[in-house]
């Protein structure tokens, strides 16, 4: 029985590329932006932060600002953890202005730097006020910042866990628009097998028939598996009939041993 996905770049390699593709575009500074915060955020260390410092614990245990605002913030987004704004608030309560002001400024001049984590959680931090002014221009110009697309597309699943739907859409078009690396059939894959992104087929099925529509011999392939099986959308024995076909129709299909033959891919749908 052969399987609709072998057919198809492997996953792992995309992840890889993608690493490729960004890894030389990073530049956090690890000299004055070297604290134990900065440097497990921007390494996507999250669930480390979230464990090593529980919510019970007092300013006295944490005895940093920087990490009790961070925490803040990952609690108010759901960043590595549930979102949970009370559990932000107690981070921030018993901080003064002036150590508030002091991580704030410290973080300003990471995120001159190119230090991705300090844009974030300023962002973060304007966007939604803690501890400071909610300032939705300088949230706006943290983010716009952002230049690293790994960074942006964690943003935008943040937003996708958060609903906030809006703001997903146009992070995740700017990554395109903008990184020559990434396209439509690359953010399904992700949504698909759930890398950076929550596993949601609906959303796979959106972004794979915008590849589809820009062209992409595999996104019509995969439309028709997930449609005959239900995967993301109402299963639909017509409509994954109407994506095979569309593919058997591509200039790229060919009926050899590389690619599954359209009719054997939909006869081994899954019941």
């Amino acid at each position: 029985m052969c399987s609709v996905r072998k057919a198809y770049p492997n996953i792992l390699s995309l992840f890889l590329g993608l690493l490729v593709f960004v890894l030389p575009s990073l530049a956090w500074s690890m000299s004055a932006c070297d604290d134990e915060f900065l440097t497990l955020f921007s390494s996507a260390e999250y669930k480390v932060l979230i464990d090593k410092y529980p919510p019970a614990e007092s300013k006295e245990v944490v005895n940093n600002p920087t990490i009790s605002i961070g925490l803040a913030a990952m609690y108010q987004w759901g960043i590595g953890t549930e979102s949970s704004q009370s559990v932000a608030g107690r981070f921030l309560e018993s901080l003064s202005e002036n150590e508030i002001e002091q991580t704030i400024n410290h973080w300003k001049s990471c995120a001159k730097t190119g230090n991705v984590a300090a844009r974030i959680l300023l962002g973060i931090v304007y966007y939604d006020g803690l501890g400071v002014g909610q300032n939705l221009d300088a949230a706006k110009h943290c983010f716009d910042a952002l230049s690293a697309p790994i960074a942006r597309l964690d943003l935008a699943a943040t937003y996708h866990r958060l609903g906030r739907n809006d703001f997903v859409d146009s992070l995740i078009n700017n990554v395109i628009r903008t990184s020559p690396g990434i396209d439509a059939f690359k953010v399904a894959e992700l949504y698909y097998h759930g890398i950076i992104f929550d596993q949601d087929y609906r959303s796979a099925v959106k972004w794979y028939e915008k590849s589809a529509d820009e062209g992409s011999y595999y996104a019509l392939g995969i439309l028709g598996y997930m449609y005959a099986n239900g995967l993301g959308v109402e299963k639909s024995q017509e409509k994954g009939r109407y994506w095979f076909d569309r593919q058997s129709e591509h200039p790229d299909f060919k009926v050899d041993n590389s690619r599954p033959v359209v009719s054997d891919i939909y006869s081994n749908k899954k019941n």
